[in-house]
């Protein structure tokens, strides 16, 4: 054997050793003289933590904002997942080794910790909902000049992101879109003390970069309005926490910023989805809400939303509203946003749809969006009254939605609805009663009437009438499957509506009556 071959190879092999050595020497100095915040660097990426599941195991779905709003989803299992830099491994033991909740830039800031009930409780901008709902709400939308016109602000605890949401104004506002937004996070149960931390400036503040916008492009309706969705992630200190506080700044030359804002939950901890639930929008409608919400509870609704738009709520004093609240059935959120100049209330419930479909897109399998006004109405005899049967099809799982169509019913006979009006009895109080005539046709689609039952997971951008911006819809048949029965003129808006054709029709009156045993008031 030759020796010096064998001392050569054994030269290289060592001298190897020692480059390798040397490079993880010097990469080591590098990030420990020059380290980056997890919180800076860390690759943004959407992760679904699955609770009572193997310690240590997550779901990583990869969903970027584009197959978000398709309704595709790329979810694949995998290990724990770990997109940390060198120098995050390098300190990651010291660090858990300590409180985890807390930086050392925000120690000196522990005495103004305050509890989940403390922060809300003192907050003047935060109003809480009626019902079984721990999320917090905005009283007021923020609108500062510079910045986009933010309605709510929320903690998606699954995918692990604040999610703020708004609307655009086309004539006045920015191309969001184009812009650089920071979420800047205020370290765990940290308060403001003065006036100079009320305006944002908060020692130990951890700065996220917001993900990617989508731009909403769609046009619908002779006053378009746009929509927005601002997402972030939550940083890991974080992660635990039921309330914290955070600024939404601009990243342009003043800097302009939401500062104070509180994020809550907005889910509970452990909770159960359900499969189907409802969410409308309303404003001085009290007396209307009963019978629609008894009306879909008994055709399968298992959660309704309520966003009362009123300043002064009288809503939860409706007869049989607080049975609905103390059951779980229902939830009335405080709404009472105002709008732009030049614009509707519609701007504000855009807003709410897309508060309400971003909350739930976790805990609600479909959700239906219509108004308290309009009933749905199913038409099969093969699949009954029941709502999930008709939602349960196999040609519906990789659909975004489907399209209701509206049917007007009317007052048509004065002299009948007069006469209803006066009855005290048991008979005679509810819509249904009153509005015995319909339209011979329905409405055609695509003209502003039509409603939708959407699945909130795969819906990014919506409209009232319509999915903006996400995965694929068709449209129910009106005849043989489901119809959307349109109260019009009960609305105090139009008082003296009724289509000029029309035929007798009591389907929901017999309907009304074999839901509730024939008994027509509640």
């Amino acid at each position: 054997m030759d020796v010096r071959l064998i001392t050569k190879c054994l030269f290289r092999k060592v001298l190897t050793e020692k480059m390798v050595a040397g490079f993880v020497i010097v990469a080591m100095l590098v990030f420990l003289v020059n380290p980056v915040r997890w919180d800076e660097s860390f690759e943004p990426h959407s992760v679904r933590s699955i609770e009572n599941t193997a310690p240590g195991i997550e779901i990583d779905s990869g969903e970027t904002a584009n197959n978000i709003a398709s309704g595709e989803s790329s979810t694949h299992w995998s290990g724990k997942v770990q997109r940390f830099s060198l120098f995050e491994r390098l300190t990651k033991v010291t660090r858990d080794s300590e409180n985890p909740g807390v930086s050392n830039e925000s120690r000196r800031t522990l005495h103004s910790q305050a509890s989940y009930r403390d922060m809300l409780k003192g907050d003047p901008i935060i109003l809480l909902p009626h019902g079984n709902d721990t999320g917090c709400y905005l009283k007021e939308r923020l609108d500062q000049w510079g910045l986009p016109l933010v309605h709510s602000a929320f903690a998606d605890q699954v995918d692990r992101r604040v999610i703020i949401t708004g609307v655009r104004r086309p004539t006045k506002d920015y191309s969001w879109h184009l812009e650089k937004f920071r979420c800047e996070f205020y370290p765990p149960g940290v308060v403001p003390r003065n006036s100079t931390e009320l305006h944002g400036n908060i020692p130990g503040l951890i700065a996220v970069p917001t993900d990617p916008m989508i731009k909403d492009e769609q046009k619908i309706g002779a006053a378009p309005q746009g929509v927005f969705i601002l997402t972030c992630r939550i940083p890991r200190e974080l992660y635990e926490v039921d309330v914290f506080k955070m600024n939404l700044r601009r990243l342009s030359e003043s800097e302009p910023a939401h500062t104070n804002i509180t994020v809550c939950r907005s889910l509970r901890r452990s909770y159960s989805g359900h499969f189907l639930s409802i969410c409308t929008m309303l404003r001085n409608m009290d007396k209307y809400v009963p019978d629609w919400l008894e009306y879909h509870k008994q055709l399968g609704v298992e959660r309704a939303y309520i966003y009362d738009n009123a300043p002064y709520s009288t809503l939860v004093k409706a007869p049989g509203v607080q049975s609905h609240i103390d059951s779980g059935f229902l939830t009335i959120i405080p709404w009472a946003h105002t709008y732009s100049d030049g614009k509707t209330y519609l701007e504000t419930q855009i807003a709410s749809e897309n508060d309400c479909l971003w909350r739930h897109r976790h805990d609600a399998t479909w959700m239906i969006k219509t108004d308290v006004d309009e009933f749905l109405q199913p038409m099969s005899r093969e699949m009954g009254k029941w709502l999930p049967n008709y939602l349960n099809q196999t040609f519906l799982e990789h659909l975004a939605g489907v399209r209701l169509q509206n049917w007007f019913f009317c007052q048509y006979d004065k002299k009948l609805a007069r006469n209803v009006r006066m009855q005290l009895g048991g008979q005679g109080k509810t819509v249904f009663d009153r509005n015995q005539y319909s339209a011979r046709l329905p409405t055609p689609i695509n003209k502003g009437r039509d409603k939708s039952i959407v699945r909130p997971d795969r819906v990014h951008y919506f409209k009232i009438h319509a999915i903006k911006w996400g995965g694929d819809i068709l449209s129910f048949d009106p005849y043989t499957e489901l119809r959307m029965v349109h109260y019009r003129g009960d609305n105090p808006r139009h008082p003296t509506f009724c289509p000029k054709l029309v035929e007798k029709d009591t389907s929901m009156l017999e309907l009304w009556h074999k839901l509730t045993n024939g008994t027509t008031a509640l």
